[in-house]
């Protein structure tokens, strides 16, 4: 494994797992050359969650609030006021993300997207109930290029009778962002 130390670059023949890949990008300036065929990454990143329930209303896009950071190491994200990413960087970004909704009747619908300035919807997923007291989980998956003055926000959507809850834990609704570089 070499080093530059001005530039903390390390480069590396060796294959890159998720996990040590995790490890070694600590903020905004560390990154990782694979010669084993895999992808430059940079580490702006964050991670945060619903940490409660959300109330979400029947027949309109509503933005998820998630209020818990599990980090977000240059403050790209405001989970106070708007609930919105802002890079940092012009790049590329690998979005993750998950919404659980429960859902009253079989046969009603849940939307998530992930939506960038208010207007253009970058990415969608979809789910119907299939059986009673059950709730839908939609994931949202793209990597998409951002400006530094783009902002993207996580919203829901249903169209079952009166408002519904969006489940507010750690592994059910959640945002990771990651820069990456191909």
């Amino acid at each position: 494994m070499a080093t530059n130390e001005a530039r903390n670059v390390i480069a590396t023949d060796d294959r890159i797992t998720n996990t040590n890949l995790l490890d070694l990008v600590d903020g905004g300036e560390t990154t990782l050359h694979s010669h084993a065929g895999g992808t430059i990454a940079s580490g702006r990143r964050v991670s945060l969650y619903r940490s409660s329930a959300q109330s979400v209303n029947a027949t309109t896009w509503t933005t998820i609030q998630l209020d818990t950071e599990l980090y977000d190491k240059l403050n790209e994200f405001d989970n106070v006021t708007n609930y919105t990413f802002t890079p940092g960087v012009t790049g590329y970004y690998h979005i993750c993300g998950r919404v659980t909704i429960s859902l009253s009747a079989t046969t009603k619908e849940a939307y998530a997207r992930i939506y960038k300035n208010g207007t253009t919807e970058i990415m969608v997923d979809y789910g119907v109930r299939q059986t009673t007291n059950s709730s839908c989980s939609l994931m949202l998956i793209k990597t998409v290029y951002l400006l530094s003055t783009d902002s993207i926000v996580v919203q829901v959507y249903h169209n079952d009778t009166g408002a519904r809850n969006v489940t507010g834990t750690e592994i059910e609704t959640y945002l990771t962002v990651d820069r990456v570089e191909t």
